[in-house]
């Protein structure tokens, strides 16, 4: 386990250090102009409540496959990029009380800790891509518990490619033993796609 852990958390911490050397050496943009502006900009968006924002991690995590529908919030970068919209838009869930939101979590966990599993019993290589995909997950609520400009589910993309991952590989552990289950996983994935369609479907209106 410890062996695997650590070359998961390894390949996790390479593509950390590719993504930091390339905002470190790239002078063009401000604010990440060498070590100095890169230290200014990580203060600057230190989150003020770190607790509230773990314990918010794991919605994030559920939301990043099936978006809330947007709504509207004051747009920060409005009068420093000279967008012609002074609000923008919000994909991030408020009510997080109600027994249908505790279930979709669970099971949205559930997956990925069975698509943990299925590619630990793999064995080989494929127990290294699993904590790989963990690691990389966790890396991500560490950070952004403590760190982030607005809204975390902004920093969905940096994360479901390993989400998207241990999902699959759950629902292919299910393929030789029950067909119905994973025609039920690709019927949620259908469902997902089209309601997240309809949300990119409201804001185009938005703008328009």
């Amino acid at each position: 386990w410890g062996r695997t852990i650590l070359r998961g958390a390894a390949v996790a911490g390479a593509a950390l250090a590719v993504v930091a050397a390339a905002v470190l050496l790239d002078t063009r943009k401000e604010p990440a102009a060498g070590a100095a502006g890169a230290s200014r900009f990580a203060a600057k968006w230190l989150k003020d409540d770190p607790a509230a924002a773990a314990a918010a991690f794991p919605w994030t995590v559920r939301d990043a496959s099936l978006a809330a529908p947007p709504g509207r919030g004051p747009n920060r970068l409005a009068e420093a990029k000279g967008s012609r919209h002074p609000w923008g838009f919000s994909l991030e869930r408020s009510g997080r009380t109600g027994p249908a939101a505790w279930i979709s979590l669970a099971a949205v966990l559930a997956l990925l800790a069975a698509g943990f599993r299925a590619l630990w019993l793999r064995g080989g290589a494929w127990r290294g891509v699993g904590a790989a995909a963990a690691c990389w997950i966790g890396f991500h609520h560490a950070l952004h518990s403590v760190w982030g400009a607005g809204e975390t589910f902004l920093y969905a993309p940096h994360w479901v490619g390993a989400q998207s991952l241990l999902v699959g590989a759950a629902a292919v552990a299910w393929r030789p033993r029950s067909r119905a289950a994973t025609a039920e996983v690709w019927l949620l994935a259908a469902c997902a796609a089209a309601w997240n369609l309809r949300n990119i479907g409201l804001m185009l209106d938005a703008l328009r």
